[in-house]
């Protein structure tokens, strides 16, 4: 092979590739360009389940006794909230977030139950114990009233600034600890327990004492005094 050959040859393999590169490249500019995957839509967020702030009820029940049961429950997502109630004794009235139990005959602990859902079906709950009395507990009785150790009037005259010493005689059927809550439209009560004093205000007018008598279960027992508050004697 002479010179000039072998040149030619050489110059034909040199070429031969640098042609092959640039087809390529006027192909690959000429080809469409691969557009990029579409991003995916965002998750939908998941539901919470409903929160339950309270359930209240009497803790203490007597036999065949009706007592209301409150649940306070929120959403998070501000959904419409349905309530589901069961109880293993005694029977369940009413719908919503308030219901009313009855007592069964027989005494016992016994647990009330709500259930709370979402419309996405999120759901929370909670049970309250009540017990259950196995005899029935009757409220206290008011036997009488004094002012001043005298019979309380169907209105008690009394004059601005006076003190009345206030006498409440009750009794419980069962021979319960009682307690006894007193309050006034006015004046000034002091004291507490079945003997309370009362100073009436400086201005003249009519006003209303009254006194709740509370057993150990509950049960209760109210009467009121009126007064009329004049400026002078009695």
């Amino acid at each position: 092979m002479n010179t000039r050959t072998l040149i030619e040859h050489n110059i034909r393999w040199f070429l031969l590739p640098l042609c092959l590169l640039t087809v390529v490249l006027i192909l690959g500019a000429c080809l469409p360009k691969q557009q990029p995957a579409p991003t995916p839509p965002p998750e939908p967020p998941s539901n919470q389940n409903p929160q339950i702030q309270s359930l209240t009820a009497e803790p203490i029940a007597n036999p065949e006794g009706k007592y209301q049961v409150v649940c306070t429950a929120s959403d998070p997502e501000g959904d419409t909230l349905e309530y589901w109630w069961t109880a293993d004794g005694g029977t369940i009235e009413g719908t919503g977030n308030s219901v009313t139990w009855t007592a069964p005959e027989t005494g016992g602990a016994f647990n009330i139950k709500v259930k709370v859902r979402d419309k996405k079906g999120g759901e929370t709950t909670q049970s309250v114990a009540i017990n259950a009395a196995s005899t029935k507990n009757d409220p206290p009785r008011i036997v009488k009233i004094t002012v001043d150790n005298k019979e309380s009037q169907e209105v008690n005259q009394v004059k601005i600034w006076l003190t009345s010493n206030i006498h409440c005689v009750a009794e419980d059927p069962e021979g319960g600890k009682m307690n006894y809550l007193w309050s006034a439209t006015g004046g000034e009560i002091k004291g507490e327990g079945p003997l309370v004093q009362w100073i009436a205000p400086g201005i003249s007018g009519d006003h209303i004492i009254r006194v709740k008598v509370v057993d150990d279960r509950g049960n209760n027992a109210e009467a009121m005094l009126n007064f009329h508050v004049k400026c002078c004697g009695r």
